[in-house]
């Protein structure tokens, strides 16, 4: 942990080094005085970002951070480097470090890095560490500064999953087709390898709930994600798929956290799969969006399946933005996600959807204000309905409460 936490600083020193350089004298990306416009190291553009949130409420402590008392353990910082290396090869690499109470811990791990080649607008090739596409926002749902939330719709992209939602190694082929009757298509398809790191949510919970330690989690994944850009001038559909199939060797299971009383080491076979969809109208300060999300799971210990039939969950989300000003954007989202979890894997037998613990709505009102092209605040509020995600046993030991208010504030810095 100590040496988590030197890293961490680290990073968050480069960041804060990178802000004094650009406060300085900022180039815009142009050519420095004197510089030949076609100088090879004029092809790389560096960026980082740095976000510090502060979360209060009632009712049950969310994300594994204390709210009820109020926190400030919720950090997150990265700096990026890409290039255009010829003319259809580009390349990047992002160096990411989060803290959100409990999880994260202020690691800092590649979050991608990629090799892009484009040989025809119909066809590009991806490899390397790359951002699987899923929905609207989950190729930049860790990029704070693209969207107006503090936090999108965690029935759709739970930020304490992180490490499993956004990563792949491996590769994608895309592409854009302009079509007869009107609009256009891209495409992505992909496939490769995914897991869970050691500082996500998961790990946290399954340790929490059935004092079972996870070892390394991995499996194969592939999917593909298609958007139609309609002929209705900023209105577009989509469709996004993925499967999964993680695998856990070796994972101890102490005689005194299980009901059959004795030490067991788990072989946990998992499998996921995810159907998205997807529609969004943006059009002069307005900003409309929803999606709606199929995602069933099947889970084995030792190859006897927990629940034969499986389980599913499904999250659907409607939200609206408004550009007041130049400055001032103001927003609002209701989102309702129920079924079972996945790391709720034992009580599936007892799905109820009345019960608070089988579902969660989420009633969000939200406001940013851009300062300036380097620094902007958020401020949202959460009126939340049952307990179906983000609430931990740990930091909830009395057991939950059905009703959940949370107020948040960010700032945040790019450059």
């Amino acid at each position: 942990m100590k040496g988590a936490a030197q890293m961490h600083r680290i990073l968050l020193a480069t960041i804060l080094f990178s802000a004094s350089i650009a406060m300085a004298g900022d180039t815009g990306g142009d050519v420095a005085a004197g510089a030949p416009a076609n100088a090879f190291w004029h092809r790389f553009q560096f960026h980082g970002n740095l976000d510090q949130s502060v979360v209060y409420g009632s009712g049950n402590n969310y994300l594994t951070m204390n709210t009820n008392d109020g926190s400030a353990k919720w950090s997150e910082g990265s700096v990026n480097l890409s290039g255009v290396i010829t003319e259809n090869f580009h390349a990047g690499i992002q160096i990411h470090s989060y803290m959100m109470g409990q999880i994260g811990r202020g690691n800092v791990k590649i979050d991608w890095a990629y090799g892009d080649y484009r040989a025809k607008s119909w066809l590009g090739f991806r490899g390397g560490k790359i951002k699987a596409p899923a929905g609207l926002f989950n190729d930049t749902s860790d990029t704070d500064v693209t969207h107006n939330w503090v936090l999108l719709p965690q029935g759709m992209y739970e930020a304490e999953y992180r490490s499993y939602c956004i990563p792949v190694e491996g590769g994608a082929i895309y592409g854009y087709v302009k079509l007869p009757v009107g609009g256009d298509v891209t495409y992505q398809l992909f496939g490769g390898w995914r897991g869970v790191t050691v500082n996500d949510g998961s790990r946290l919970l399954t340790y929490q709930l059935y004092g079972i330690e996870q070892g390394a989690d991995a499996g194969y994944t592939y999917g593909g994600d298609v958007k139609w850009r309609t002929p209705i001038k900023g209105f577009t559909a989509g469709v996004s798929f993925d499967n999964s199939r993680p695998i856990i060797y070796r994972a101890p299971w102490p005689a005194n956290a299980n009901p059959y009383g004795i030490p067991l080491v788990l072989k946990i076979d998992a499998a996921l799969s995810r159907q998205i969809y997807s529609v969004q109208y943006e059009r002069g300060k307005l900003e409309l969006a929803a999606e709606g999300k199929i995602e069933p799971h099947w889970v084995a210990n030792n190859n006897v399946p927990v629940s034969p039939t499986g389980s599913v969950r499904y999250a659907w989300y409607a939200m609206g933005a408004y550009h007041v000003t130049s400055k001032l954007t103001a927003g609002s989202y209701f989102s309702r996600v129920w079924g079972t979890g996945f790391n709720d894997t034992f009580h599936w037998y007892l799905y109820d959807p009345s019960k608070p613990q089988f579902y969660s709505n989420d009633t969000v009102a939200n406001a940013r204000y851009q300062i300036n092209r380097f620094f902007y605040v958020k401020l949202e509020g959460h009126y939340i309905d049952g307990d179906l995600a983000a609430f931990f046993p740990a930091t909830n030991p009395h057991g939950l409460q059905k009703v959940t208010r949370l107020g948040i504030a960010r700032v945040g810095f790019v450059f």
